[in-house]
């Protein structure tokens, strides 16, 4: 006769890495003294200066009433195109914002550890917080981590020069 009070083993495996994951997450999404909530992690002087031979800044807006997030747009010098990004600081709570502020975009996506992705790459970025946090317990220079929401216009593949480029 089976024991039905046993949770099956995948379950219990689930609960298990939640239980563990969980307290770190905490850790990992309070606030990062590297993160000024005053001063966007796309300030002009970061990444127009690496977009500048390609790209020329039109500008940029508050993308919400309170915090961080700034939409910042692009035009290309070399084709007929733009793009608008977002950056996105702890995960993708502010990913939807794009979509509605730029709906009629020839393509969006996001932007993280030189690729473009479809959805926010939840997985790789917690896993690049928790290199950056073990770096900084090891008294190691800390990488920035850039992960940017983007909505483009034009045929140009500016995302993918982005995503090259940005370090």
């Amino acid at each position: 006769m089976k024991n039905t009070h046993l949770l099956p083993l995948n379950l219990s495996l689930i609960l298990l890495i939640a239980g563990l994951l969980a307290p770190l997450s905490r850790v990992l999404n309070s606030t990062d003294e590297s993160v000024q909530i005053d001063q966007p992690l796309m300030a002009p002087t970061a990444l127009d200066q690496q977009l500048s031979s390609w790209l020329k800044p039109l500008g940029q807006m508050r993308a919400t009433n309170q915090g961080a997030y700034y939409v910042k747009g692009y035009q290309s010098l070399h084709c007929q195109g733009s793009i608008a990004l977002l950056g996105l600081y702890r995960n993708a709570e502010a990913a939807h914002i794009l979509p509605i502020l730029v709906p009629n975009a020839d393509s969006q996506g996001y932007i993280f550890n030189k690729q473009i992705h479809q959805s926010f790459p939840q997985f790789g970025y917690a896993f690049a917080r928790v290199k950056q946090k073990i770096r900084q317990l090891l008294a190691q220079p800390k990488k920035p981590i850039h992960a940017l929401a983007f909505a483009e216009f034009g045929q140009c593949q500016i995302a993918q020069l982005i995503a090259k480029t940005i370090h």
